[in-house]
């Protein structure tokens, strides 16, 4: 489900439940409990009780409503498309083993995509995130898109330790680990380890495969079936 459907469902509920407690506060002073609860106020106030509340309650869920759609309508504007030319797709694809840091963020700056790189204090280890630019699609457990995570190691000059793509789509769900030497993790092995889930599938499948266009070819049929732009 998509991030902005999730937003719109959101707000449907939420006015749902204004519009619920709106019409039992109509309700409830209009009824002659409430009329014996008020039956000592001022003349005026019995008259314009029931019309006050109304208005603020309307003008309440009006704003809310406006605030939700424009809410909605900035998060479409500014959403990014996944196509094959913004997505760090391009960058999995050219990975080899004397890869550089250099190399790395001069390609994400000429496809406009954001960076972060962070060092652990007493680390020699550089790590490197990227994902497009502006994207409300970074990945997370409930957010659809592509990033993908490089690691540096070395003193003097780094060199590539390993590097993680993500692919998330309403589809369903690749990841792969690649690792150029011997130095692998979790019991991962040397070379490109997928794992692909579909979506409505129980289990999800695993690889290990000799290049980068292996693993798009298989992964890609699975989270964009209708193809990708």
């Amino acid at each position: 489900m998509e991030l902005t459907t999730v937003v719109k469902i959101v707000a449907i509920v939420f006015n749902i439940l204004l519009a619920v407690v709106l019409l039992g506060t109509v309700l409830y002073i209009t009824s002659p409990k409430g009329r014996e609860k008020r039956k000592n106020h001022e003349p005026f106030i019995i008259i314009y009780w029931d019309i006050g509340i109304i208005f603020v309650a309307v003008l309440i869920v009006a704003g809310v409503v406006w605030g939700v759609n424009q809410g909605v309508q900035s998060q479409e504007d500014n959403a990014m498309d996944i196509t094959a030319a913004n997505t760090p797709v391009h960058l999995f694809l050219a990975l080899t083993p004397d890869l550089t840091i250099e190399e790395a963020e001069a390609m994400a700056e000429e496809y406009g995509w954001d960076t972060f790189s962070w060092e652990a204090q007493g680390s020699n280890t550089t790590e490197i995130d990227i994902y497009p630019e502006e994207s409300s699609y970074l990945s997370s457990s409930a957010v659809y898109g592509v990033t993908m995570e490089l690691t540096f190691y070395g003193e003097d000059s780094k060199v590539l330790q390993s590097a993680t793509l993500l692919i998330k789509t309403e589809y369903g769900t690749a990841t792969c680990y690649y690792y150029p030497t011997e130095v692998t993790e979790y019991g991962r092995e040397t070379g490109f380890n997928l794992t692909i889930k579909a979506k409505g599938r129980l289990f999800s499948s695993k690889y290990l495969l000799d290049t980068a266009q292996a693993v798009i070819d298989i992964a890609y049929p699975i989270v964009y079936p209708d193809g990708l732009a």
